[in-house]
Order: C-alpha cells, then structure tokens, then sequence
C-alpha cells in the first residue's frame, strides 16, 4: 500500500512538473558582426545596421519584426535575444534600401558571427601640414564631402577624423567619382581638393597643405542697452562657398565680454546668426571673405524680448480649448494650448501683434495685441463653429479606403505649397496627416471611406485625398457657403487621375529602371514646357503631372542610360491619360569615348594665375542627345552645366573631364559660377571681367590642352547711400547693377552665363558701396533699404579699368499707414466672415491675400505704403468689389467698408466646329470694357487658377456645352471663349445688370491663322532677342504692351511666328525689352507699316520688321515750380494716345514707334534708338497729370537735347476716366432680350 502511494504520488508530481505540460522557452541567439568596406578589412563605423524577419506565419503576433542598430568606432554591431527564424541583415542607405544584405538562418540559440561588406565604401588616408609645411599632429579635422548620388542627387556629408602624431589620417567614405573635399582644422587653416576619385582602391590623397584662412570677429551686443550679451551663441552658415564648405556650419558662444572669433575660414559668402534666450535673434545675410583677409568685427545687437501669455477658450460653455494651435501674427510663432488652454510665447518682439487661434470644428479667433512688456491674460474665444466639407476616399475601383486622409485647403495655400506636392510626392511613408491640421482642415477616412473636414469659413477649397504610396487625389473649387448643405465630394485616389501622365520606363534592353531619379519634360507645342524631377518606382513606374491639358511631347532623361521621348501624347483635364511606357536609348556617346579639356587662366596682365576662378564649360550647338547627361538646355546656341565647372589652382591651371566629343567653349569667371551676386574670393580678382573662348573641337577620347583664357578689366561702380532728409549714411541697402544693352543668351559675349546681367552688393557701414567687376557697358542703378523709397539711375555708362565719378543714392523716407476695414453681405447688415481682402498700388496685379475678413467681418491691413492704395474683396456666391483711390496717410488708419453684391451672370452655349461640343477643358472669360476704375486684368488676377481659367469672372464650358458666369459686377465687357491658354472665339461685348441673367451663345471655329516673319538689324543680321505681339485691329479689351496669349512670339535667331491667331485684322508690333521675356522700365517697339488680315486658310508670310540705328533725345521733366520730377515715365507718344491705350478704348492703331524711360534723381533721362521722325514725347509720374513736350524731330546718328517737359500735380486715374468718358461712343439702341435669373452653376 505505501508503496503503491509511493508510485501515485511521483506520477502526479511527473505530471504536474511544467516539462511535462508546457513547450520549453524559445531558442534566443545572440548576431554580432562587423561592416567592412570595399578592401575588406577597413571598419566603417556609425552606420545602421537592419535585421528583417522573413515572412514567417508560426511567429508571435508580438515578436518584433524590425530590429535596428549601429555600428561603432570599430564597425561592429550586436543584436541581442534574436527568436529562430529566417531573417535578412544589411546596411540600410537612403531610406528603406539596403545594402551587403545577406540571409541568416537561426534554428537553436547561438552566437551568429556576420562579416558585411559595403562594396559602396572606400577607405582612403593622406597626411596633413600646415601652412608651415608641419604635421598637423594630434587634432581634429573637419571634412566635408559634395558628390553627386547614383540617382543624379548632390548630397554633402561632414566627417570628423583624428590625425595621427605624423599628421596622417584615414577615413571611410562613399566610394564615388568626383568627390570634392573641404578641409578645415580650427587654430591651423583650411584646404580644398575638387576631383577626388574615391573609387580607386586604398586612395591616398598624400601631403595635403593647408592654407592659413580668415578670421571673423563679432560682438553681440543688448540693442537697448548697447552692454555686451555674453553666453549667444553665434553660428555660421557657409553659403555661396566655391570651395565645397556648404554644410559645414560652424558654432561658439561669447565670453563674458560678448566677443567671440572664428578662425581658418575659407573664402566665400556666409550667413551668421546669433540668439540667446530672452532675447529676439539677429542675422547677417551676406557676409563675404577673401582669401587670406580678416574681416573687420561685425556686431549683432539683439533686442530684448518680453513673454507674452494667455488662455484659448471653446464652445457655449467656455471651457479650456486644449491643442489648440495659436500663432503670433508675422512672426511665424505658433503654439499648442495645454489641457487648461493656456499657451505662452517666451520671446516676442516689442510691437502690435496679431494673435490668432484655431481648433476645429471652430471658426479661429483673432484678437490684436500691443505688446511693449511682459504681458498675460490674452482670452481668445471660439465659439462659432465653421462650416463643413463631406465626401467619400475610394481607390480606383470604387472600394473605400480607410485610413485616408482628407484635407480642405485654400486655393493659394494650394497653389503656392500643395500644389507642387500634387506633381511630386507619393509619400511612401504615410502614417498621419503630413502638415499641421490646424493650418489645413483634415479628416481620416472611416471604414467605409467617409470623411467629414470641419471648421471651414466660407470660400472656395481644393479638396485633397491621399493615401501611402500614391500620388494625391484632388478636386477644385468647392463652394463652402453659409446656410447652405455641406458640399459632399468623392475623390478617387490612385494614379488614373486627370492630367496625370504615368508609364514604365525600361533600359534599351527592356529592363525596368527601377528606383532611378529622372528627369520629365512636358513640352506642350509653342506653348511652353514644364520638367519635373521624379524617382522610379520598383517597378521603373514614372509619373509626373501636368499644368495644362493639352497635346504633349513627353521626354524624359536619365542621366547616363539615355534618354526617351513620345509625341502626341494627349492629356485632358477631364479624364486619365494613357500609360505612356517610354525604352530609353543610350546617349550618342558613352563615358568611355569621353575626353577632357585643359589650361590656364590668366589675371589681365597675361602672366599671374587666376587662383580660385571658375571655368564653364560651354556646349555649342543643339546636339541635346549627346549633352543631356552632362548640361542644362538653355536655348539652341549654348548648353551649360555650372555644376561641372571647374577650379582653378594656384598655377592657373584647370581641367574639365568626361565631356562627350563635340564643338566647346569656356567660360572663365572670376568667381563661383552660380551665384553671380557673391563676393571675389580674392582680391587680385576683384577688378577683373570673364574671358570666354570658343570654337574648341572636342574628339573622342581626346584630352584637349594647352587652352588659354585671360581675365578683362573690369570697371567699377562706386557710391554712397544716404538718407534724403539728414544725410545720414544708409548702411546694409541693396545696391544692383542691371545691364541695358544685352540682355539674352544670344547676345551675350560670355556663352550663354549671362554672367554679365545682375550684379549687386550691399553698402558698408558708411553707407558707401562698391561694384568693382562689371563688363564694358551701359548699366541701370536700382537702391533699396528697408522703409526706405527705393532709389533708381539709368543710363550708367562703365568702361574698362575705370571708375566712375561716386555716385550719391539719397533714399527717401517709407511712411505707413493703415487700412481697417469691414466686409458686409448683401444685405447690408450680417459680417461676410472669411472674405478675401486683396491689396496693392495701383495697377498691380494680385497674387495672394492680404487679409481675411474675421467672424464679425472686420480685417486690418498694417504696413500700407503712403499714397493711393487698392483692394479687391472675393466672396463666395458675391460679385468682387473693387476699391480704388483710397488714401492712405502716415500712422493713421483709412476706414473701409466693402458692401457685396450679387451681382449678374452671363449664361449660354458654346458650340465647336460643325456644331460639336468643345473637347477639354475651355472657359467664357469677361474683360471690363473701357472703365478705368476696373484697372486689374482678370487674367493675371485669378485665386482659383488650378484648371487654367483664364481670369477671375470666368465659367467653365460643361461636356453639353453651356456655361454660366455668376456674380459679375454691374457693367460692359467683352466675352472671349478660351481652351488650353487659347482664345479660340471672336469676342462679343454684352451688357450686364445686377441680379438678372443675360443669355449669350458662341459658335467657334478653331483659330488656325499664322503669321510669320524675321527681325534683322540694318545690316541683314538677326536680332538677338525680341518679342512680336498681334494686336487686334478693332476693339478689343487686352493693352497694347499684354496682348493675348496666343498672340506673342519670340524672335529667336531673327525668326518668328505667332499661331492660333483668331481670323481677323492685326497691327504687329516689335518689341525689344529691357529685361529677359518681359517689358521692362527701358522698352522700344516697333509698329509694322500696315494692317494684316488672317485667316484660317494659309500662313500670312514676309511680315518683316527692320530695326536701325536711329537718333537719342536727351531732357529733363520737371514740375511748374521747375524742380525736378524723378522716376517719371517718358513716352515717345502725347499724352493723348497714351490715354487711348490706357483706357482699352481700342479699334486705333498702335503707335509707329514706341518708347519708353525713365528720370533719375534730377529729373532727366536718355532715349537711345528712336527712329527719324517728328515726334511729341508725353511723360507723367507719380501723383502727377500727364504733359507733352514740344514737337521736335530726331535725326539718325545725332543726339536732341534738352527735351523739357513740365508736369502738374494731380489725380492721374481720375484724368484718365474724364478722357475714357470723352472717348464714349453713344451706343446703339439694342433688341430686347429675355432675362433669365442668375443660375448658380457648381462644377
């Protein structure tokens, strides 16, 4: 029996042990290894190291599928506790890709041992010396590294290593070609190696010496009390260094005496900063070294900030409105309320400030603050709740996506930041929302792929989609209304999308160029071009999106395998594209065949070396193939690649490798080739002028030596910048050199740089200035500071190794004053919340809102230029208003009320050829008619401009062809049918009342008609540059100076030829401008000696336009008292035809010959290449009537002087609405027409 109980009780005890019950604890194993580079044996430290489990379905749902480390000094890493499994281990580089990734097995617990070699790595060594020619012994070196990645992306990398006693070094890093190296060593000096192959095994860079550097001082300093600040921290931020050194920024703190210095600095341009807390910080811009010389100590006076603080409050309750963000007006601050909604800024500059707070589903809250001490008790309220925005996230085929986002944002949000991701990003990463959903209202999709976005004020959205890995879904103008249901939207999100253009790109042999940066190029035939940088995806998918609809060529490059290229492609706004899949074929020339070109530049003298010039190397011709790897497409002559200049040494040598075989010429300039604005890095530089040297014959494999390139003289601009009314010195003001007498690559000596074009400098502390490199020819002197008037003097002439007579820039006192404002609906009486306030000068064209209306409709505009102001006001479901002529006077507020229409519509059909409807997208776009009070072009003015509409009163066609233009103010237009950019009808004048629809058809016939021509000088050789306009003959609402896109063409290499032209009768005009593709303040224009009649059955040909030396006209304008009147526009027309073009009267002809300039301080001013004529010059200025001057004739090749205009005060726009109402013809009396009510149409 005891027995027996013996035997029971061990079994129940066996039983009962966890052996016999439980499975025994996972095998856990320790992987170690080390990551060595391309030699095998060379650790490379501070990389990431990843260990992937393999997909495996018997594994824990908690088991860590991702594990990460790094490697240290010694290049070893060690990942503990590791689960059996199969598992992946690499190296991880840009992103999720990883490299020497090898796979790992582990069935029981043990120590795994993993050898990972990057092949990617070099490691390469050298010894230092300083200036002295001493080792370098025992310090620590800076290095920074700029190369160029697999995918075509610069990147720079900083490194810091330890000499050895002898001065020698050895580092590891990325084994790549042309590797530009920055060295500095702080107490010791600075050095640079361009052109370093890192590809070559165990490289050594053998005794690197190191020059001494500058030296920078500083002093920071209380701005109140002027007592030193001690314990700032300054930092600095090489900018425009041409020796590699971007990235290697630089930071101390001052002593106790607030001084500080940085030495063995390079030459170059910098920017430097200097904060403390308690204090608001302070910047220098520019601040430029030469070689080898100390720069006077700079100061940095920080101004003592206060604390500002208080509390956000939410709802009918007034409860704590906890993350709520709240932002402090210009300042860019913002802050999130804590669980008592309070917030608090710790540094705030003593001034008014706008603070505003915004949570949803609120209406944000402003509230103006005069901030001169520390102060608390700030109370924001939202209690209005926004409106709302309802829609559903599905993918392409119709299922939800949940987990999606959504975001409502405004247009000019959109267009100025989101816009751009719409064409670039997919966001392969997306786990939240990616911007700040207080700024951007936003919701996450449900489980069935509903949204809902809240706290919106009235307006027009673009409504966002997006999704992990796809590019964003987005639907315009969505009208967000008071009192009306929330709009609901739907949003495919995927990459069947409207003006989408996608496709796989394969190599010549049909493989996919998987995760490659490209290049897209959309070229849309006479219309433009759009290129976009974009990076394949695993499966060699591009995509990039268009701007337009339209029919493209497609073309794309990638770097050294080729390039590709489909024509015809349509892409339309209305629906998805086709796939465009593209074969690359490889460049003409592979690297293999490449040479090179080598040689010396010289300073003027012909024997000193150019130390530290650059040299471009400059393609000729429009061999685009051939070159596409290697430069940047700037017009059919020249092709350049700044990127690839190269240096030159302390011989004056340079050498410029792996060019494909072809005609070449170089440029070398003095300094850093793409920043023409930065300092000479030395001062034997600082007078000199580029040299070029063309007709260079590239063969294959050839390495071309022997080229000589001598620096010119240059000649110098010097002056002094001062204030108008003490005299006192301006320091730290804008001064720009603009050159008058070249302006395009064709007519630029130095190959296409257009180094000679924009040249700018800052005045010293004394206010003085100098530009001492500036290129033979005639310059216009342009001065700015803050809150100052800008100054301006044309006509400076600058010769070869001489100096001008010091010029005096007296900068006139900026007053401000203020706009506060109120913006009703129309009725009179209720607040019309959210309305856009748009300001500006007269006759300025508006891009961005300066202000928006609050919850009681009240905005406030701070900072306004004295003189006459200008506001448009938009609002959803209202006609804009128009405010003109208000005055605005110094520190005082103008009162404004803006009182909203309704306004009327225009309603119709639009039918195409053969009674078709339109295909794409087109638009009905109304133009004011003759009133000078609408003086803003709707084209250029236009908030919602994602589709191409061609202005702001505008209506999209429909697929059936009818249209509605809603809430148009009161008054004459003209009604012009667009598609594509294109007007594509005749315009018809029609009438429009308030509240009342009035009924207007077009049936159109596609604009075939063309008109070509040359522009030569006298001497049969073509202009350089020039832009032809068609001006209609009868009238038409568009300037004389705008024309209508469609109706403009540029003569490159003396041909052009303007397509698309509605049949018609034209006047041409030959404008050469001032300024690259613009009107500038210097323009002529020529006007062809007859009428053209087009039509769409053949081109119109021979239209010819011949431009000869002609005489100048010297004078002066003044006032009636006789003082001089600067900045005043000189025509070379009377006042009265200016007032004709002015006012849009239309139907007259454009002037024969077209002039214009402007006065400088003392009133005068130069018109050079006026033909022979009798002429009657007008000029007018600000604040002042137009006046004529006598008549008088000019002569080829002599100079007519002291032409004198006399100009009287007054008000100019009021003038010219006295002529426009003189020049009024009395209409016709018209057939009555039905009257339909407005009809609101939502697209």
């Amino acid at each position: 029996m005891t027995a027996r109980f013996a035997l029971l009780s061990w079994a129940l005890l066996s039983l009962g042990s966890t052996g016999a019950f439980c499975q025994p604890p996972p095998a856990l194993s320790t992987v170690t290894g080390v990551v060595v580079a391309a030699d095998k044996t060379s650790p490379v430290p501070k990389r990431t190291v990843r260990l992937d489990r393999k997909a495996d379905p018997n594994a824990a749902a908690d088991e860590q599928q991702r594990r990460e480390t790094r490697t240290d000094e010694e290049g070893n890493f060690t990942f503990e506790r590791v689960p059996e499994g199969a598992y992946v281990v690499g190296v991880v580089e840009r992103g999720d890709e990883l490299l020497a990734q090898q796979d790992l097995a582990l069935r029981a617990a043990r120590a795994a041992q993993l050898k990972l070699i990057l092949t990617t790595y070099q490691a390469f060594r050298g010894r230092f010396l300083d200036p002295e020619g001493l080792p370098v012994a025992g310090r620590e070196v800076t290095l920074q590294a700029r190369y160029d990645r697999e995918d075509g992306a610069a990147t720079s990398r900083g490194y810091t290593v330890n000499t050895e006693p002898s001065g020698g070094f050895r580092v590891i890093m990325p084994a790549v070609k042309n590797v530009s190296l920055a060295v500095r060593v702080e107490g010791v000096g600075w050095c640079t190696k361009p052109n370093v192959d890192l590809e070559e095994l165990n490289y050594n860079l053998g005794d690197v010496k190191l020059r001494t550097g500058s030296k920078l001082s500083a002093l920071v300093r209380n701005k109140e009390t002027r007592e030193p600040v001690g314990g700032a921290q300054v930092s600095l931020y090489p900018q425009s260094s041409d020796l590699g050194m971007s990235g290697m920024n630089l930071r101390a703190d001052t002593g106790p005496d607030g001084r500080l210095s940085f030495d063995a600095l390079p030459p170059g341009t910098y920017g430097a900063n200097a904060h403390k807390n308690g204090f608001i910080g302070a910047y220098h811009g520019e601040v430029s070294l030469t070689v080898d010389r100390d720069l006077p100590e700079m100061a940095f006076d920080l101004e003592p900030a206060v604390r500002l603080a208080g509390r956000v409050l939410a709802g009918p309750q007034r409860q704590p409105a906890k993350g709520a963000k709240v932002s402090l007006g210009d300042s860019g601050s913002t802050t999130k309320t804590d669980d008592n909604g309070k917030f608090e800024f710790s540094t705030v500059k003593k001034q008014t400030h706008q603070v505003t707070a915004k949570l949803a589903p609120y209406l944000p809250a402003t509230t103006t603050v005069e901030v001169t001490q520390d102060t608390a008790g700030i109370e924001l309220v939202l209690d209005k709740e926004g409106l709302r925005i309802r829609g559903r996230l599905t993918d392409e085929d119709g299922k939800p996506m949940p987990g999606a986002y959504a975001a409502a944002i405004e247009p000019t949000v959109f267009r100025n930041y989101f816009d751009y991701r719409v064409r670039q990003d997919t966001f392969e990463k997306l786990d939240r929302w990616p911007w700040d959903q207080a700024d951007y209202g936003s919701a996450q999709a449900d489980g069935q792929g509903n949204f809902e976005v809240t706290g919106l004020a009235p307006g027009t959205y673009q409504v966002c989609g997006l999704s992990p890995g796809l590019p964003i879904a987005h639907q315009p103008d969505v009208l967000v209304v008071d009192g009306a249901q929330p709009p609901s939207v739907t949003l495919s999100v995927g990459w069947r999308q409207p003006l989408l253009v996608r496709g796989r790109l394969t190599d010549s042999e049909g493989n996919p160029v998987a995760n490659r940066r490209v290049q897209v190029r959309l070229e849309l035939e006479n219309r433009g071009s759009y290129s976009s940088g974009t990076k394949t995806t695993n499966d060699g998918t591009y995509w990039c999106r268009a701007q337009n609809p339209g029919t493209y060529s497609v073309r794309l490059t990638a770097g050294d395998l080729g390039t590709a290229e489909r024509k015809g492609v349509e892409i339309s706004a209305d629906k998805a594209p086709d796939k465009v899949d593209l074969q690359l074929t490889p460049p003409k020339f592979t690297k293999e065949v490449y040479g090179s070109l080598a040689g010396f530049v010289y300073l003027p003298d012909g024997k000193t070396p150019a130390e530290y010039a650059m040299v471009i190397p400059v393609r000729e011709g429009d061999d685009w193939e051939q070159a596409n790897s290697q430069y940047q497409r700037t017009d059919k002559k020249y092709q350049l690649r700044t990127a690839n200049a190269a240096p030159v040494g302390a011989d004056g040598s340079f050498r410029i490798a792996d060019l494909p075989p072809g005609t070449y010429g170089i440029c070398a300039v003095p300094w850093r080739p793409d920043d023409w604005r930065s300092e000479p890095l030395s001062q034997a530089l600082a007078e000199t002028v580029p040299a070029a040297v063309s007709g260079l014959e590239l063969q294959v494999k050839q390495n071309l030596a022997g080229v000589k390139a001598v620096l010119g003289k240059g000649g110098t601009l010097k002056g002094v910048v001062k204030a108008a009314e003490s005299g006192a010195p301006l320091p730290n003001a804008w001064v720009n050199a603009n050159r008058q007498d070249r302006q395009s690559q064709d007519d630029d000596p130095y190959l296409g740089t257009l180094w000679f074009r924009n040249m700018r400098t800052r005045s010293a502390a004394d206010g003085t200035f100098v530009l001492p490199a500036l290129a033979e020819g005639t310059y216009h002197l342009s001065v700015s500071a803050t809150d100052r008037k800008p100054f301006s003097k044309p006509s400076l002439t600058v010769k070869p190794g001489e100096a001008g007579e010091a010029l005096v820039c007296e900068l006139e006192q900026q007053f401000y004053g203020s706009i506060a404002g109120v913006v009703l609906k129309p009725d009179g009486k209720s607040p019309a919340a959210g309305a856009k306030v748009y300001a500006g000068a007269q006759n300025q064209y508006f891009q961005e809102p300066t202000a928006t209306a609050d919850g009681e409709g009240k905005f406030l505009l701070d900072r306004q230029v004295e003189g006459e102001q200008s506001l448009i006001v938009i609002y959803p479901n209202a006609a804009p208003v128009i405010l003109t002529g208000l005055k605005i006077e110094r520190d005082t507020a103008t009162p404004v009320e803006a009182k909203l229409q309704v306004g009327g519509s225009v309603t119709g059909t639009v039918k195409g050829e053969n009674g078709k409807a339109l295909s794409g997208s087109a638009y009905v776009a109304l133009f004011a008619q003759g009133d000078p009070n609408r003086w803003f072009d709707p084209r250029w003015f236009d908030p919602n401009n994602l589709d191409q509409r061609p202005g702001l009163l505008a209506g999209k066609v429909g697929a059936d062809g009818k249209y509605v233009v809603a809430n148009v103010p009161a008054g004459k237009y003209s009604a012009s049918v667009w598609k594509e950019r294109q007007v594509v009808a005749a315009e018809e004048s029609v009438e429009v009342a308030d509240q009342q629809a009035t009924a207007l058809d077009f049936a159109l016939t596609v604009p075939k008609g063309i008109i070509r021509g040359k522009v030569t000088h006298a001497d049969g050789k073509p202009l350089g540059y020039a832009q032809v306009i068609a001006v209609p003959a009868a009238p038409r609402t568009q300037r004389l100076a705008s024309g209508m896109p469609g109706s403009l063409a540029e003569a490159k290499d003396g041909g052009y030829s303007i397509e698309n032209l509605v049949p018609g009768e034209y006047w041409l005009m030959c404008m050469v401008a001032s300024g690259e593709r613009s009107i500038g303040e210097l323009m002529t224009a020529v006007r062809s000696k007859e009428k053209v009649t087009v039509t769409n059955d053949a081109p119109v040909e021979g239209v010819d336009f011949v431009l000869g030396e002609g005489g100048a006209v010297t004078g002066t304008v003044v006032d009636k008292d006789g003082k001089p009147v600067a900045g005043a526009r000189v025509l070379t027309t009377p006042r009265e035809e200016f007032a004709a073009l002015r006012i849009k009267s239309g139907g007259q002809a454009p002037p024969a010959f077209y002039g214009m300039a402007m006065t400088d301080k003392d009133g005068k001013f130069v018109l050079a290449g006026v033909p022979p004529g009798t002429y009657t010059f007008s000029a007018m200025g600000e604040q002042y009537l137009p006046g004529n001057s006598k008549e008088l004739t000019v002569v080829k090749g002599q100079t007519t002087a002291e032409v004198r205009i006399e100009l009287e005060k007054g008000d100019m726009q009021k003038w010219l609405q006295e002529r426009q109402q003189e020049a009024q013809p009395v209409p016709e009396a018209q057939p009555a027409q039905e009257v339909r009510p407005a009809v609101a149409v939502q697209e």
